[in-house]
């Protein structure tokens, strides 16, 4: 019994001594450090006057291809008779 009650009294005292000391290190609030910060300075002159585009070259008219002429067939003569004998 003796033992049981020494280290419920140490384990106690730990909880107490580690919420005392220990917890309000937790919620503590780091300070904010302050840093600078690099701007580059443009005139407005230098972004609203883009280079004038490229000319795009004029389309010049689609040509329709020939198509090719087919030459007609003559018809073929018929056979001459032949000779009776």
């Amino acid at each position: 019994m003796r033992k049981g009650l020494t280290l419920s009294v140490g384990l106690h005292v730990a909880v107490i001594l580690i919420a005392w000391f220990g917890l309000p290190n937790l919620r503590k609030e780091h300070e904010i450090q302050e840093e600078p910060v690099v701007v580059d300075v443009v005139t407005l002159s230098q972004m609203s006057n883009p280079p004038a585009p490229a000319p795009q070259p004029t389309p010049s008219p689609a040509v329709k291809p020939v198509p090719p002429q087919v030459a007609q067939a003559t018809p073929t003569p018929p056979p001459p008779p032949q000779p009776a004998p």
